[in-house]
């Protein structure tokens, strides 16, 4: 997190949100007064250490535990590693790869249930205990907040440069919290379920549910097969289902992770 930061977010001016986008910004306007800048460990050192406290007060160490760590590891890297630009002059290939590293980053941080401070922290503290679930939500306004002043300080251009990074580090961050091992569940409704089932039990060693279902629209009653299978089996679970029945209905979703027998062991 702290190499996007300091060699793509700040030398390109990209606001993601939170502290950092916050110090970015405030260095912009330090430097168009001819001030010195204040170095993003410390904006982020100043913003999260009352932040912390606050926490210790109203939730006690549970809360802050797995945050402590990353906010002091955050703060350390953005304090040893150089500011420079890995790529110059290209907001879209800095967006790109600034939002992949920044995924990473954060990806792995939650992946171990930890939390780098910031505005995560102060979005649990203003849902409070009575409403948990509201912490999302607040996050999403406090970093959109962060990223709609960053159009009246650098204008709208980087601004939606700004609003790419986060949709793209948002994604990688699912998926490697989430695991990356995309699958396909597949919905056959057949007359010949039965014989649908059995072609995938021993074809392609899969899994295979079934259950009654009924046609609104004409009214029939049978079987609807349920199995999920790895993208590449696709092709050779489509020939096996169109050589008993060409006239399968057949519905074809992503799955974004599996776990159990066959795939990923829980």
């Amino acid at each position: 997190m702290a190499l996007s930061t300091r060699c793509i977010f700040e030398p390109m001016e990209l606001v993601t949100g939170g502290l950092t986008g916050i110090g970015i910004m405030l260095n912009h306007i330090l430097t168009t007064m001819g001030a010195e800048k204040v170095p993003l460990w410390v904006v982020t050192l100043a913003g999260n250490v009352p932040l912390l406290i606050w926490a210790y007060m109203q939730r006690g160490p549970a809360l802050i535990k797995g945050t402590v760590l990353g906010t002091v590891l955050n703060t350390f890297f953005l304090y040893i590693i150089p500011n420079f630009t890995i790529i110059e002059e290209d907001y879209l290939l800095s967006s790109a790869a600034g939002g992949i590293i920044m995924g990473l980053g954060i990806g792995l941080v939650f992946a171990a249930g930890g939390s780098t401070g910031g505005s995560d922290l102060l979005s649990i503290l203003l849902a409070g205990k009575s409403n948990p679930n509201g912490a999302p939500g607040i996050l999403l306004f406090l970093d959109g907040a962060v990223v709609l002043a960053s159009i009246f300080v650098f204008g709208v251009n980087i601004a939606l440069y700004s609003l790419f990074v986060v949709w793209i580090f948002s994604k990688v961050s699912d998926a490697v919290m989430e695991g990356m091992h995309f699958a396909k569940a597949v919905y056959i409704m057949s007359d010949h379920a039965d014989e649908i089932s059995e072609a995938l039990l021993k074809e392609l060693d899969r899994g295979v549910t079934e259950f009654h279902s009924r046609g609104m629209y004409t009214g029939k009653e049978g079987n609807t097969v349920y199995c999920v299978v790895a993208k590449r089996e696709v092709s050779k679970m489509l020939r096996l289902i169109r050589e008993i029945d060409e006239r399968s209905f057949v519905v074809i979703q992503d799955v974004r992770s599996v776990r159990g027998e066959g795939f990923i062991e829980n």
